[in-house]
């Protein structure tokens, strides 16, 4: 099929090459193949080139290069394309000039088909004031619509619980976040569920819970969790006053 010219058969065979599946893998070749199935106006596969050419894989390193294929997957609809030429126009990057009103119109264009990264990105751009007023209340409304969908939103979903930004102060709603974020792998939100023990916020104080969970955070790659190990050890063997 691929040889008489499917498009998806096509994509098929440059994603079999690049992820060297069943075949020694061949990035080089990959491209080759996204490119006979991009040429026929195959969102993905353009998409999957610019993702070569951003990462400099089977091909020289060329964000601009990359910048124009996420642009001809973007405006055929293709969601992951839109968020990541949002992306571009966030960060000024592949001969963009950083503007985060053209970032937000993509990122929604990515949210209005369910993508869940691109309701983080516009809720961090409501948190942070990029291109729309600052506002918290928006932000957690767009955070929460990732975290249930299970992205790095989830954390932030959880400080802003704990400091009361956009929403009443909750530890409780915090330490349910932090533990979701925390059984993603995260190393900072597992520090953040073993400080909630150690202070005993929104859950009951303890010490020994603290401490697994700051030895979970470390063995994540969180190392500053290590000055909370010690912190709870001191307060451990402390006497009570």
């Amino acid at each position: 099929a691929a040889e008489q010219g499917d498009a998806d058969a096509q994509r098929k065979i440059g994603h079999i090459h690049c992820k060297g599946l069943g075949v020694p893998q061949d990035h080089a070749k990959g491209m080759e193949w996204y490119l006979k199935a991009a040429e026929q106006g195959d969102a993905p596969a353009q998409c999957n080139i610019a993702i070569l050419y951003s990462k400099g894989d089977g091909v020289a390193k060329d964000r601009k290069h990359a910048a124009t294929w996420y642009r001809k997957a973007a405006e055929q609809g293709y969601a992951p394309a839109q968020r990541s030429l949002g992306n571009i126009y966030r960060y000024g990057d592949g001969g963009m000039s950083l503007d985060y009103t053209m970032a937000m119109q993509w990122y929604l264009k990515a949210s209005g088909q369910g993508n869940a990264q691109a309701y983080a990105d516009i809720g961090t751009l409501h948190y942070c004031g990029l291109g729309v007023p600052k506002d918290y209340t928006a932000a957690m409304e767009w955070y929460l619509r990732a975290a249930e969908r299970g992205t790095t939103a989830q954390l932030k979903l959880g400080y802003m619980y704990e400091s009361g930004e956009g929403t009443a102060q909750d530890y409780s709603s915090a330490y349910r976040w932090y533990c979701k974020s925390a059984e993603e792998g995260d190393g900072s939100a597992s520090n953040n569920v073993g400080m909630l023990y150690h202070q005993g916020l929104g859950v009951r104080r303890d010490l020994r819970k603290a401490m697994d969970w700051y030895k979970k955070a470390v063995e994540q790659g969180n190392l500053a969790a290590r000055t909370n190990i010690n912190a709870a050890l001191k307060d451990m063997f402390s006497p009570v006053s």
